[in-house]
């Protein structure tokens, strides 16, 4: 099996802000970009700081960050994660990763 390892983005990159609403909460979306273009970071930015849903967010945009710099795909990511009824995201968290995937298929 071959080895893979943790592609770090630059300490100077380009990104690009997008805004969602999920529940009631506006996020902005904030998502970085390798120079070749590939999605490399997830970060948003919504509830109250120092709130229990924030500090949840924000650890599991690391996660999703780190998970994408060692080449996991948005798309298989966004996938992945819970759906209600009518296919919309079950959590926040699911939001912020659809519209980083949105984005993403919009650039290509």
């Amino acid at each position: 099996m071959a080895e893979r390892c943790r592609e770090r983005p630059t300490d100077r990159r380009r990104s690009f802000l997008d805004r969602i609403d999920y529940n009631g909460t506006h996020y902005h979306v904030r998502c970085g970009l390798y120079d070749d273009g590939r999605l490399c970071e997830v970060f948003a930015y919504g509830d109250k700081a120092g709130s229990d849903r924030r500090r949840e967010i924000d650890d599991a945009c690391v996660v999703v960050s780190l998970a994408l710099q060692w080449g996991a795909d948005i798309n298989d990511i966004s996938a992945s994660m819970g759906r209600d009824g009518g296919n919309a995201p079950a959590s926040a968290l699911g939001a912020v990763i659809d519209c980083a995937a949105r984005a993403m298929r919009k650039a290509d």
